[in-house]
């Protein structure tokens, strides 16, 4: 099938891939929306086939998405989707969390959807409520655990990691794509400073922070549960230019980490050439600063993506 930007069977993939990343990790979510996902799939298959016309498809998909989005409607107000969320600064009545169909997780100020609906859950915790993976949420917990002294929250958006550390600190964040910086702005940001920036290069800063986050841009391997599309997208040489890249932006985040600061690396992906390598050829050019793995999640083995994050230390002297 061709993919060129307008076609009608870059259309009709672009929504069978849209329904197949809806289907969630989750076996009760999973059977509602599987009938769906195996019928655009169909669809897609008569396309290739040359047995319907792009048009046709398109009605067709079109009727499919209408179905999807009743579908998943239905599963969340049922109390069917699982997904952990986390609610930041104070709710209204935290003891009526449990009423809404909310349970507590391991994270302080995390709660997980567990018999409830989402319209309950709000309201409850109002507009404060944010859903965020829960592997994702614990890259954040790792700097959380120190607060007081500013953050550098570098590749930030979409700022959900943010807005976790602004719990208990003051957090810079940079991003290099100014349209995703001014998404957080407009979904609140308090405590927050947005900055326009390519960790790429060296950072426009004076100062040192005694606490910086790199959750890096990478190749997502750890979240094909819900992004399918990735094993067919990605290239063994792709590997290459994410880990330069990934090399790049650690060794600028390390230059601005203060004497005795703490640096923590993650990415959602599962490839040792983003993770370990990465890490143990910044460390091998800065003698006496250690870097311990901090986490490591395993989708279907564990709660939410697949998450590696490693703690960097500056030696104090």
């Amino acid at each position: 099938i061709r993919r060129e930007s307008g076609s009608d069977e870059a259309k009709v993939f672009n929504l069978v891939r849209g329904l197949q990343r809806e289907v969630e990790n989750d076996s009760e979510s999973d059977a509602v929306l599987r009938p769906l996902k195996e019928r655009a799939e169909r669809v897609l298959e008569d396309l290739e086939e040359y047995k319907t016309s792009g048009l046709a498809a398109m009605d067709q998909l079109g009727a499919l998405a209408r179905e999807k989005e009743e579908a998943i409607e239905a599963a969340r107000n049922s109390g069917l989707s699982k997904r952990a969320f986390a609610v930041y600064w104070v709710l209204r009545d935290e003891a009526s969390l449990e009423s809404a169909g909310v349970e507590p997780t391991d994270l302080a100020h995390t709660y997980r959807l567990s018999g409830g609906s989402v319209p309950d859950a709000r309201k409850v915790a109002g507009d404060v409520l944010v859903f965020q993976d829960i592997s994702s949420q614990r890259v954040g917990a790792l700097l959380a655990d120190s607060p007081g002294s500013p953050v550098l929250d570098l590749c930030a958006a979409p700022g959900g990691k943010s807005r976790l550390l602004a719990e208990t600190s003051t957090v810079v964040a940079g991003d290099r794509r100014l349209k995703r910086l001014q998404t957080m702005r407009r979904l609140g940001c308090r405590g927050i400073q947005l900055l326009a920036m390519d960790a790429e290069h060296p950072l426009p800063f004076r100062r040192q922070f005694g606490r910086i986050l790199v959750d890096a841009p990478c190749s997502g391997t750890g979240t094909l549960a819900r992004n399918p599309e990735i094993k067919w997208r990605l290239k063994p040489e792709d590997l290459d230019s994410l880990s330069a890249r990934q090399e790049r932006i650690l060794e600028n985040a390390l230059d601005a980490l203060a004497p005795a600061g703490q640096l923590v690396y993650a990415t959602c992906s599962l490839e040792p050439e983003e993770n370990q390598h990465v890490v143990a050829e910044a460390a091998a050019r800065r003698p006496g600063w250690q870097a311990c793995k901090a986490l490591s999640t395993i989708p279907g083995t564990d709660s939410g993506d697949g998450f590696q994050a490693w703690r960097i230390r500056r030696p104090a002297h």
